[in-house]
Order: C-alpha cells, then structure tokens, then sequence
C-alpha cells in the first residue's frame, strides 16, 4: 500500500503538507481522506490543553491558515480510548461537529497498513461498531468556511507518541475548494 505516514521516528507531534487555491479566494472545502493505524491511537483522549496550532486529538487535522481555521478532523480511538460516538472522550469546542472519529480495534493489538483497517470509510474500520459510521457522506466531508480566503488548507498528522507505539497513515485522500 502506497501512502503518506509521518517522516520522523521516534517523536510526537503534527506533520503536515500545504495545499494552494489554484481559483484563489474560497469559502468551501470539500473532499475525502482515508488510511490505516497501528497500535494505539487515542482519538481525544489525553490532551489537557488542546490548541488547534498544536496536537488535540491522534487524527488527520484539516485546517486553513493563515490564522489557521478547523475545517475537518479524521480522529482513531480504539476499545482503550474510544470515540464520542462510543461514549468516549468529545472533541474540543474548536472541532464542533466537524469530524470523523473511527474506533478500530484493541488499543494494543498490532495492525498492518492493509484492509480490512481502511479508516473513515463507512464501509471498514468501524470495529463493529455501526454509531461510528452512520453519516452516509462518509468518507467525503463538506464546510462552509467564515469567510472568504485565498490561505492554503493544511492536511496535519497529529499523534501524542512515537511510532513504536502508535502510528497512522493516508493512503488516499481529494480536497476541492470553490
């Protein structure tokens, strides 16, 4: 399987790549993001002080900078930390309802970059659990933006530890702004 995964080893934190407007000024964005995890994601759980410049949640984060603006999260919970729509931890008020969060699996079991773990697909990597995967729009997301803006929308990998110990990556993925 092809796809984008974090570049440093060892370290928590976010990378990320940048996207132009190549119509300029936007106000939508629309698109779908989809991958694979291992090991333990923690969803929402076990951050204190959320800041949309920093880490919130083990997830995909899409923002528009410049100030940076939430657009979407793509978050991972598993049995340990599960998702809001499994009774787990909510996502900060920034996040609002704006998000996928996908419970996949035992909080230590090792996966692999392969099916059937596809995330944020309506159709795989629900772990049963029907809750977290009712919006039939799934994969795809839609936002209304505040404003206008030419700034670039940021695609963010944001995890709270190493990759021994969790780790997550996107294989496919499409943004469209108007």
């Amino acid at each position: 399987v092809d796809m984008c995964t974090r570049q440093r080893m060892g370290t928590a934190g976010c990378q990320s790549a940048s996207f132009q407007s190549v119509i300029g000024q936007y106000s939508e964005v629309m698109g779908f993001i989809t991958g694979y995890r291992d090991y333990t994601m923690d969803g929402f759980a076990l951050y204190s002080n959320p800041s949309l410049d920093g880490m919130y949640a083990d997830a995909v984060s899409v923002t528009r900078s410049a100030p940076r603006e939430h657009i979407w999260t793509l978050a991972v919970g598993t049995q340990s930390y599960r998702c809001p729509c499994n009774s787990g931890h909510k996502p900060p008020a920034f996040v609002g309802d704006n998000y996928y969060c996908t419970d996949y699996g035992d909080h230590f079991q090792h996966y692999t970059f392969t099916e059937p773990n596809h995330l944020w697909s309506n159709t795989t990597g629900c772990a049963g659990n029907s809750d977290c995967c009712k919006d039939s729009a799934m994969p795809w997301f839609h936002r209304q933006l505040l404003g206008t803006s030419d700034a670039a929308v940021d695609v963010r990998i944001c995890w709270d530890e190493n990759t021994s110990n969790e780790d997550m990556g996107i294989d496919q993925g499409a943004l469209f702004v108007r």
